[in-house]
This record gives C-alpha cells, sequence and structure tokens, in this order.
C-alpha cells in the first residue's frame, strides 16, 4: 500500500503520543511554542509540507520533555549521555485516592491543610501521607495542634512556636491537668516553737554534823531536787539549699 505524508506524520504522532501525553505530562501552566495536536495534519494537507509536520512534531514533544527531564537542545540536537534523566517530577494534586492496582505501588500528591503533600497507596490500597507541611515522615505519628517537643539542637521548625520563654527553668511533672506551673529551685527548712523541761537532784560532798568550839553548827549531809521548764522559743530557718538536681537543657516547641 502506498502511503501518503499524511499517514507518515500521523503515524509519527500515534508513536509520540503515549510519551508527550502520558509520560510527560502536559501543564498549561507552561506557554510552548509548538503545538502538540493528534488532528494534525489534516488529511487534505498537501504531502510537501510533511517535512515541516514531523519537525514540529519533534520540537512540541522536546519541549513538554524538558519540562521535568534533562531533554535541552544543543544546537537542533537532544543526544546528551543524561539525556532524559529526571530534573524534578511535578505532580497535580488529585481530589481523592487512585485505586490500587496488584502488584503496583502509586506516588501521589493531595491537599492537606491547603498544602500539597505527597502520598503513597500500595497494591493492598493502603494509602499513606509521606510529608506533613512538606517534611518527610511528618505523618506517621502526626502530632496534634497544642502538643509540645524538646529541640536540644536549632530552632523549632515550621508549623511550630518557640514557647520556652514560657516554661523556661521548669521540670516536667505528669499530672491530670495540664500545663499548671508549681515548685521552686531552692528551700530551706524551718523549726517549730518549743520548750525545753530540765529536772535533777544536786549532789554534795559529806561535812561534818558536830558543833565545836562554841562555832557555828555545820550541816550533815544533804541534797536539793530542782525542775525547770524554759519558755517557749521563736522559730529558726536554715538557709537556702538548691533542689536542682543534675540537667540537660532544651527548647520546648509547641505544634501550632
Amino acid at each position: 500500500m502506498k502511503q501518503t505524508w499524511r499517514d507518515l506524520c500521523r503515524g509519527a504522532i500515534i508513536g509520540a503520543s503515549f510519551l508527550a501525553v502520558v509520560g510527560l505530562g502536559v501543564w498549561a501552566a507552561w506557554a510552548f511554542t509548538d503545538t502538540f495536536d493528534t488532528a494534525t495534519p489534516a488529511g487534505t494537507e498537501t504531502p510537501t509540507l510533511g517535512d515541516d509536520r514531523i519537525r514540529e512534531l519533534k520540537s512540541a514533544i522536546q519541549q513538554r520533555m524538558a519540562v521535568d527531564h534533562d531533554f535541552d537542545l544543543s544546537g537542533t540536537t537532544v543526544d546528551a549521555t543524561d539525556i532524559g534523566q529526571h530534573k524534578v517530577i511535578q505532580m497535580q494534586d488529585q481530589g481523592s485516592n487512585p485505586s490500587a492496582a496488584t502488584a503496583v505501588g502509586k506516588a501521589f500528591s493531595k491537599q492537606v491543610s491547603a498544602h500539597s503533600e505527597l502520598h503513597w497507596i500500595d497494591d493492598d490500597g493502603t494509602a499513606t501521607q509521606v510529608t506533613s507541611n512538606g517534611v518527610v515522615g511528618g505523618s506517621g505519628i502526626k502530632l496534634p495542634t497544642g502538643a509540645v517537643f524538646f529541640m536540644v539542637t536549632g530552632s523549632c521548625p515550621t508549623g511550630s512556636s518557640d514557647v520556652t520563654a514560657t516554661y523556661a527553668d521548669r521540670f516536667v511533672r505528669i499530672n491530670a491537668t495540664g500545663g499548671t506551673t508549681a515548685g521552686a529551685d531552692t528551700h530551706t527548712h524551718t523549726g517549730p516553737s518549743h520548750t525545753h523541761a530540765v529536772s535533777g537532784t544536786t549532789s554534795t560532798t559529806n561535812g561534818p554534823d558536830l558543833m565545836g568550839g562554841g562555832g557555828t553548827p555545820e550541816p550533815g549531809n544533804h541534797a536539793h531536787t530542782f525542775s525547770a521548764t524554759s519558755g517557749a522559743e521563736g522559730t529558726g530557718a536554715t538557709g537556702s539549699t538548691s533542689n536542682v538536681p543534675a540537667y540537660v537543657t532544651a527548647k520546648l516547641c509547641q505544634v501550632s
């Protein structure tokens, strides 16, 4: 069967359609010089324009390939050793998760809280959010608003605020009511008001019990018992002493 230029061009277009439309992704955000139109050339177009249409087709494919791939022209050719490698992968946000397929995993983008976030769905249909606020791994255990975490180095990341000043120089105490503060870094001991009771018996040495020479009579052996209680005294206090054990400092970040 004799082929016309129209048949040749249509064959080239059909052969390239999968790459240019499915594999490359045609985005309206880019203004391309050459239009990729599967309805051209028209069947009535003169075959002498066939070479022009083939060049237009190559140019249209090259422009679209270059959006995400290293497919830049060097003069009129695209033949570097790294041609076709990805420079970036751009994904349009999906309104819902794609359907699962046997032995196929699918990566896709979807809006979460007004952000384009990367997702993955496996062949069992289990969809996992891979990024949160652009951070990989943010969806494994997503901290709710108000939750806090520590940073030993660096600053609190995007999506959180630094609340270190609010709780500076305090330790954590687990309690059913969160957010309360109490305690002090130092302490003193104060003694109570008190009295002292004293009692006992005096002792004495032996003395003479005779009178002699008209002198003064001497007492015999004797003792005295006594008891007493001191008055109530005021309280006393020890010096101020530190309560603080060994520690490491950290910043406290709160999820916004």
